[in-house]
């Protein structure tokens, strides 16, 4: 069993404002199928972007510092040409472990009240940790079984998958003050 799940970065989170700004990227790329990925699961709609969509979110450094963080995708299943997408998901999503990143940035832009992550035991009988993170940012573990509560209405999220360090590294890095300080 593992210690740490996720953790948030405050630096990171962002106001009304600025997440309605990127929320209105999202509905440029919903609209325009900019990005869309047909190779995803049913029950997720992804729009591939680039980390240049946060220019009016976060400082250039803090811009540099994700996409170091989240560089070179691989070549999978999933068609990715980046590490950067829009994710909308409705209704539940099954317990399931990230296949290739070893772990994600979420930033929520939409239905704050239905963020709840579940994180199982390695049997997947038992939820061991929880996380409702509401409109935080965070950076959470992938490799290990975890599912989302049933929700009516969408999530969307803008996420930077981590492909190159484990989860341990990057939150070792960030307790260290060498990320997003």
């Amino acid at each position: 069993m593992h210690k740490d799940y996720f953790f948030h970065i405050p630096e990171l989170d962002l106001d009304d404002e600025k997440r309605d700004i990127l929320y209105k990227k999202y509905l440029v790329s919903k609209i325009t199928h900019k990005g869309y990925n047909r190779h995803t699961h049913q029950y997720l709609k992804t729009f591939h972007t680039e980390v240049d969509v946060l220019k009016q979110i976060y400082s250039d450094e803090i811009i540099q510092q994700i996409q170091e963080l989240c560089k070179e995708p691989p070549i999978d299943k999933f068609n990715r040409s980046t590490s950067f997408e829009f994710l909308k998901t409705q209704g539940k999503v099954e317990i399931h472990r990230d296949p290739v990143r070893l772990a994600v940035l979420v930033i929520p832009l939409l239905n704050k009240d239905n963020n709840k992550l579940e994180f199982w035991n390695e049997e997947q009988t038992k939820i061991i940790k929880e996380l409702n993170y509401g409109t935080k940012t965070y950076i959470m573990r992938t490799r290990v079984p975890h599912s989302v509560s049933t929700s009516k209405k969408p999530r969307v999220f803008w996420q930077g998958s981590i492909f190159t360090r484990d989860f341990d590294e990057v939150l070792k890095e960030y307790s260290q003050g060498r990320l997003f300080k």
